[in-house]
């Protein structure tokens, strides 16, 4: 008769062996660059959305200016940036801000594991 932790017999495979294996390491690595990257883009789009904010309050007079700009250069709207919290061209602007440092952390995020994994290409005596 098989126990749990023994592996054989189709028992349930020891812990030693499953969290040692190669898809487990996988998956933890995944998810581990996942939650680095959410976490990155977060960061990302405050500090750039209040970047921008403090931005266009400094050149135009208005925070909104900066991200209404933004969705009028992806075609919404007029051709001129509105100096007003709108709630379309605002909200466009921030996603579009926001899709952008996505793709930023996730290239980062994935550079950086592939980094870790294979060594930091530092030569040490």
């Amino acid at each position: 008769m098989a126990s749990a932790t023994d592996g054989m017999n189709g028992g349930i495979p020891a812990i030693k062996t499953t969290i040692g294996s190669s898809s487990w390491r996988a998956r933890r690595t995944a998810s581990m660059v996942v939650g680095r990257t959410i976490g990155s883009t977060v960061v990302l789009s405050l500090a750039g959305g209040a970047a921008m904010l403090v931005a266009s309050r400094l050149t135009s007079g208005s925070p909104w200016t900066g991200l209404n700009g933004v969705a009028a250069l992806v075609g919404l709207g007029s051709r001129r940036a509105k100096r007003r919290f709108d709630a379309s061209a605002t909200l466009v602007g921030a996603g579009v801000l926001a899709a952008g440092l996505l793709l930023f952390a996730s290239l980062f995020q994935g550079t950086r594991t592939m980094r870790e994994m294979r060594g930091n290409g530092v030569r040490r005596p």
